[in-house]
């Protein structure tokens, strides 16, 4: 069994939730952004390592979008703060 990476932390799916709801609620935030986020958080982030870190290129493929949103979207999401 592999040992869990030190300082990752875990998320209940209530937290996911919660956190997925206040994102939503940002009017700030682009649609291209509240995507990126809502899939690292449901499709890629790892439970049980913390983990979570697809490349740009499989992201922009699993939501549909091009790799230079994916770029400003996660621009975005620290420029504001979410990540």
């Amino acid at each position: 069994m592999a040992a869990k990476r030190q300082g990752a932390r875990t998320r209940t799916p209530q937290q996911k939730y919660a956190f997925l709801w206040r994102l939503v609620a940002d009017t700030g935030l682009s649609l291209a952004a509240k995507a990126v986020t809502t899939a690292l958080l449901l499709r890629f982030h790892n439970a049980k390592t913390g983990r979570c870190d697809p490349s740009i290129a499989r992201l922009a493929k699993t939501i549909g979008i091009g790799r230079r949103t994916v770029f400003n979207a996660i621009d975005e999401l620290r420029d504001t703060g979410w990540i």
